[in-house]
Formats: structure tokens, C-alpha cells, sequence
């Protein structure tokens, strides 16, 4: 599809409210169906494959609880079911793997 994904700490990307993540089409424009809004901060993003991992100080995304770290769907924005994983993994790439410090 192309196109880039940007996230921080806004409340719309040029004329269109989006919170803080926003997906950017090949035209340059905001797509206007990819919608993952958060209630904070957006400090980091990785895509693979499919899947656009977001990681920040946030509690939800795209209306769904998420403390922390979040796996979209890349095409449509959605959020998937993969916060467990994504929990255990944060907690071991922290200073001081699961003993240390860490959401979840």
C-alpha cells in the first residue's frame, strides 16, 4: 500500500483530527479509515509484516485498553489481540529483564 505511519503528541495531522498516531497514504494525504487514536504520548513504532507494534505512555488505542505497548493491523488500524506477548516482551528488553521495572 505504501504510505507511512507517524506518531508523537498531536490532535490532528494537517485539516484531520487524529490523537497522537496517524497513518499517511502514498498520496500524502491522511487516510480518513485508519484510525488508532491514543490517550497519550506515542514514543516509539515498528512495522512487521502486517502489524504496526506502538509502544508509548499511553493506556488506550483505538478505543481499547492497552497499557503501554499495542499491535495494530497495519491496513485498517485495528488493534489486535497480541498485548500479552508484547507485555512479556517489554518486560525482558528493560534494564534488568523481568526483575526489573516494567508494565504489566
Amino acid at each position: 500500500r505504501g504510505g507511512w505511519f507517524v506518531g508523537g503528541q498531536f490532535t490532528e495531522v494537517g485539516d484531520v483530527a487524529r490523537t497522537n498516531l496517524a497513518r499517511i497514504g502514498p498520496d500524502k494525504r491522511v487516510d480518513p479509515d485508519w484510525q488508532a487514536d491514543t490517550d497519550g504520548l506515542v514514543l516509539a513504532m515498528a512495522l512487521s509484516n502486517s502489524v504496526v507494534y506502538v509502544g508509548g505512555s499511553f493506556s488506550t488505542i483505538g478505543g481499547q485498553p492497552r497499557q503501554f505497548l499495542a499491535a495494530l493491523d497495519a491496513a485498517s488500524g485495528a488493534v489486535r489481540d497480541e498485548t500479552a506477548v508484547l507485555r512479556l516482551e517489554w518486560r525482558l528488553f528493560q534494564p534488568g529483564g523481568l526483575a526489573g521495572p516494567g508494565p504489566g
